[in-house]
């Protein structure tokens, strides 16, 4: 069998990432548009080769994300469905009539129950601005199930409300393999990752959200069409 190792430099920070019988390995859960280095090494009962050569492979440019229209999303997204976490301090205000949403990994946080700044999510009445998140130490894992069949988009959005430093990715996956994008800046003043989905009845789709910099992974909001 073979072990494949993965480090980011190529040199340094050598790290077993799988093994394979065969002569092809797929890696996952990778960052976009990101070189990755790879060596092997045989094994066959108690001893192991040298490593093999390095090679290295770069990662396809990940979705995009923008910071418009900031917390302003009434009439703008969510037209078959939203979900703003963690708008009632403990619990969120959800609308998904054709969904449901489950918090698999991360807990609930409200920075404030009352703003102007645009870049709070507006309430559906947009008579008041809330700045809430679910956040985790390393990583969110949240997932919708269909209670009917689904095609069109769904809009994530993370704010960065307390620092400038979080960095993180969000990958969405309906079953057809994951669509990640990484932002890599500044997100203080919101971030929105806007995916393509199809979901069968029954079907689920998850959302999750890394940390790759500043103190944990945040979301706000998930808004379907």
């Amino acid at each position: 069998s073979y072990k494949i190792q993965r480090s980011p430099d190529g040199t340094t920070g050598w790290t077993q990432v799988g093994t394979s019988s065969t002569t092809s390995f797929i890696d996952s859960g990778l960052i976009p548009s990101t070189a990755y280095f790879y060596r092997v090494i045989a094994s066959n009962g108690p001893g192991s080769s040298d490593p093999s050569a390095v090679v290295s492979a770069t990662t396809s440019a990940g979705l995009a994300y923008s910071q418009s229209p900031q917390g302003n999303w009434v009439g703008a997204y969510g037209v078959n469905g939203y979900a703003l976490l963690d708008w009632n301090n403990g619990t969120d205000l959800t609308s998904l009539p054709q969904s449901s949403l489950v918090l698999d990994q991360g807990s609930r946080y409200l920075w404030s129950n009352g703003t102007s700044a645009v870049q709070a999510l507006q309430s559906p009445d947009t008579t008041t601005r809330h700045a809430a998140c679910v956040y985790d130490a390393n990583q969110i894992r949240l997932h919708l199930t269909f209670s009917t069949a689904y095609s069109g988009t769904i809009h994530v959005y993370a704010l960065d409300w307390d620092t400038t430093a979080r960095r993180e990715t969000i990958t969405v996956n309906d079953g057809s393999g994951p669509q990640t994008a990484n932002i890599t800046t500044d997100f203080s003043q919101g971030a929105w990752v806007n995916v393509p989905i199809n979901a069968a009845a029954g079907g689920t789709v998850t959302v999750t959200v890394t940390r790759t910099g500043g103190q944990n992974a945040v979301v706000s909001g998930i808004f379907l069409g």
